[in-house]
């Protein structure tokens, strides 16, 4: 069954608005982590792999997470023409394949953690995953009205920031990094533009 990503997919990064969300985030993962070569990381809710595409060359290894077929489509695609050879994709839920991943030294995730409706059961997995020292990193909503999604979203709008980080830290997580990076305007229901802020949140997993 195509779900609205899958029908969103082949347009997704022609839109500007869209790329250069995935490049500010992008700054924000080079400024806060000391990346290794050796590392092995994680993108959740991937997408089309705009932000994976900036990070191939700092890193050993890069696993795509995503549940819909038709953005991984496109992220295989650009990957192929690319001539990558570090980058695995990762179809279905995390929580399912989790086991066939190794540990990571880094999870990233932009603008996928509002659509995920068990934000607990997420943020375990992602715990488990994480070495110890490990870094998660998110960029997200910050609590909205619902104005963001028009239509029916059974999803989060936006989040608490002091809520989400009370929800990592029982996983084990500290939060180390919160700041404001962006901001997304769009109309809302009457046509009037509104400006959504954005967080970049930067965790780290407790040592052993």
């Amino acid at each position: 069954m195509e779900s609205s990503f899958d029908a969103k997919a082949k347009e997704w990064d022609s839109d500007p608005q869209k790329v250069e969300l995935a490049r500010k985030f992008t700054d924000c993962l080079l400024k806060t982590i000391d990346w290794r070569s050796s590392f092995k990381v994680l993108e959740f809710g991937c997408g089309t792999a705009l932000v994976s595409m900036n990070l191939v060359d700092r890193t050993d290894r890069i696993y795509l997470s995503d549940t819909s077929n038709g953005m991984l489509e496109v992220a295989r695609a650009k990957i192929d023409r690319c001539g990558i050879k570090n980058v695995i994709l990762c179809p279905g839920e995390l929580n399912e394949n989790a086991n066939t991943l190794p540990p990571l030294d880094v999870v990233y995730s932009l603008m996928a953690f509002h659509h995920i409706r068990d934000i607990d059961r997420l943020v375990a997995v992602i715990a488990r995953l994480l070495k110890p020292g490990g870094m998660l990193c998110i960029g997200d909503l910050e609590a909205e009205d619902g104005s963001f999604h028009q239509g029916d979203f059974d999803g989060h709008h936006g989040f608490d920031l002091i809520a989400l980080e009370q929800t990592l830290e029982q996983a084990g997580l500290n939060v180390c990094q919160v700041t404001r990076f962006h901001q997304i305007s769009k109309p809302d229901k009457e046509g009037e533009f509104k400006d959504y802020p954005l967080f970049f949140m930067g965790v780290r997993k407790m040592l052993a």
